[in-house]
C-alpha cells in the first residue's frame, strides 16, 4: 500500500467533495471570504478553480452530475450552487430565507436534483427545519416539530434512493428521523440508545 502526504498552505479544510477525477475542498475563510479549490483527486497539488465565496465558512458540501452545492455559514447567504463545468461563471448565491435565525448544518440533494438544507434547531424556540430548493428558489419549508414529535439539534442529512430524507440528532438519546413526501411531508423517528 501506497501513502501519499499533501501539503496545503491554505487555512483549515472545513469541507470536501469528490465529483469523478475532482476534488472539492473549501478552506475556512477570513474577512467574510471562503476559499473553494476544484483539484484533481490523483495529485491533490493539481488545482484547476480557485473560487473566493463571499461567506463567513463554508461547512458542507454535496454534488450531482450537474452542480455542486454548498452550505454555508454567513449573514447573508444560506447557500451556493455552482455548475461544476464552469464554476466561476455560472453559479448561484441563496440568501438566508425571512425569519431563519441559524446556519445550516448539512446539505442533501436527490434524484431529481432538488437540494435540501438543514437547519438543527438549536437556537431557543427553533426546530429542526429542513428547506427544499429548486434551481429556481425556495419551494418547500419542512419543520420537524408535531404534537409529541419535536426534533431539536439536528447535525446530519442524507437522502435514500427512493429520494427519503434521513435526519440524525445530537439529542439524547439520539434521534433517527425519516421524512418522506406523502403529498404533504410525514416523518417518523427512532430513539437510537447507546449500550452501556
Amino acid at each position: 500500500m501506497t501513502i501519499s502526504t499533501y501539503d496545503f498552505e491554505e487555512n483549515e479544510i472545513t469541507a470536501m467533495c469528490i465529483t469523478g477525477e475532482y476534488l472539492w475542498i473549501a478552506y475556512q475563510g477570513s474577512g467574510g471570504n471562503s476559499i473553494l479549490h476544484k483539484k484533481n483527486v490523483r495529485n491533490p497539488n493539481t488545482t484547476y478553480y480557485e473560487i473566493t465565496v463571499p461567506v463567513d465558512k463554508i461547512v458542507r458540501m454535496k454534488a450531482d452530475s450537474t452542480y455542486i452545492y454548498l452550505a454555508v455559514e454567513d449573514d447573508t447567504y444560506f447557500a451556493y450552487r455552482y455548475k461544476l463545468t464552469n464554476p466561476l461563471t455560472v453559479y448561484t448565491a441563496i440568501t438566508i430565507p425571512s425569519g431563519v435565525t441559524e446556519y445550516p448544518v448539512d446539505i442533501a440533494v436527490d434524484s431529481s436534483s432538488y437540494f435540501y438544507l438543514l437547519n438543527p434547531g438549536t437556537a431557543s424556540g427553533e426546530y429542526a427545519t429542513i428547506y427544499k430548493y429548486s434551481g429556481s428558489g425556495l419551494i418547500d419549508t419542512i419543520e420537524l416539530s408535531e404534537s409529541g414529535k419535536i426534533i431539536n439539534n439536528a447535525s446530519s442529512m442524507a437522502v435514500d434512493d427512493d429520494d427519503n430524507l434521513w435526519v440524525v440528532t445530537y439529542e439524547d438519546p439520539t434521534k433517527l428521523v425519516k421524512v418522506y413526501d406523502d403529498s404533504g411531508y410525514t416523518y417518523e423517528y427512532w430513539n437510537l440508545y447507546h449500550n452501556h
